[in-house]
């Protein structure tokens, strides 16, 4: 998995020289971010203080690793011209606090589950409940409170749902409406889903 290729990263650094980037951008926590058009972005970040750590020979670490998957796992891709993940970024966090963050873009939710081994689907509310997930009734709507049951399930059968099991923020380009009951909004945009490694649930608007 991702985490434990950056563990093991950091560990083969030891002999490695000194080097420290500064990127802007505001991810400072492990992240899964969902674009309007569906593309899904996971952000690991890890704590990267030690004198020797090089974040540039971390790139090149997680370039190979990416590569190698992406070679063994081109089965998972039905477009021409595509690969299963991306590297977006390696980078060090902007807030100053030595952490190191890697951001990979993954052509689906398949992909994701595939190489870091958690569960993540996203998809209409309807395509959700026909893959065996139990949305009836684990959501509740933002404004009001109102559970996600019967002719309200009905109405939102075609709205996207992201359900997930990493602990982690998540941050969208849409609106939230239904969220269950272990996943919070924090901020605008964003989701809190911290609180446990259960399934999370989010209906966008």
């Amino acid at each position: 998995t991702i985490r434990l290729l950056l563990v093991c990263m950091l560990g083969a650094l030891f002999l490695t020289g000194c080097s420290k980037e500064t990127v802007y951008v505001p991810v400072t926590t492990n992240t899964i971010e969902v674009t309007e058009n569906g593309e899904i972005i996971g952000y690991l970040v890890e704590p990267f203080d030690k004198e020797y750590y090089d974040i540039n020979e971390l790139a090149t670490m997680v370039e190979t690793e990416i590569a190698e998957y992406n070679a063994d796992n081109q089965n998972l891709v039905q477009e021409a011209g595509r690969v299963p993940i991306v590297v977006d970024k390696v980078m060090m966090a902007e807030d100053g606090s030595k952490k190191a963050v890697v951001a990979l873009k993954f052509y689906n939710a398949a992909v994701y589950e595939d190489y870091m081994g958690r569960k993540l689907f996203y998809g209409t509310v309807e395509e959700a409940a026909a893959a065996g997930y139990e949305v009836d009734k684990k959501l509740s709507k933002v404004k009001g409170g109102d559970l996600l049951t019967g002719d309200l399930l009905q109405k939102n059968a075609d709205k996207k749902i992201l359900i997930l099991e990493d602990a982690v923020s998540v941050r969208l380009t849409q609106s939230v409406q239904f969220l269950s009951a272990n996943a919070k909004l924090d901020g605008y945009g964003y989701v809190d889903c911290t609180a446990d490694e259960e399934l999370k649930y989010i209906i966008i608007k």
